[in-house]
């Protein structure tokens, strides 16, 4: 069942007519092994003044489950940046700076 604003992964894949997007996707919708994480009718993720997340079990899970989770990390995380001092601690960063998806993340300059 679709939510009143249709934004969820599942309600994107269920509107698009090529089956090669459908079957792209479908790997990341409730339907599929990733949708817990990247998946639902609401984004139930809330960001307080220090947040931690274990992401070691999706880093073993492959590119494929560890870039779009990451992805999302990141971008929650950045939309939360307003310009008063922040402090972003990532633990073994050398393993996603040797990613081109990430290394430009984590590498900017202020």
């Amino acid at each position: 069942m679709a939510n009143a604003s249709g934004r969820s992964l599942s309600d994107f894949v269920s509107g698009v007519q090529l089956h090669e997007i459908k079957d792209a996707l479908h790997h990341y919708t409730v339907d599929g092994p990733m949708g817990q994480l990247l998946d639902a009718e609401e984004d139930g993720l809330t960001l307080g003044a220090f947040q931690t997340f274990e992401i070691d079990q999706v880093m073993n899970m492959g590119e494929r489950n560890l870039v779009p989770v990451l992805t999302y990390l990141f971008r929650r995380i950045e939309k939360r940046l307003d310009g008063s001092p922040s402090l972003i601690v990532l633990d073994e960063a050398w393993l996603m700076l040797g990613h081109p998806v990430f290394h430009d993340k984590i590498c900017m300059s202020g």
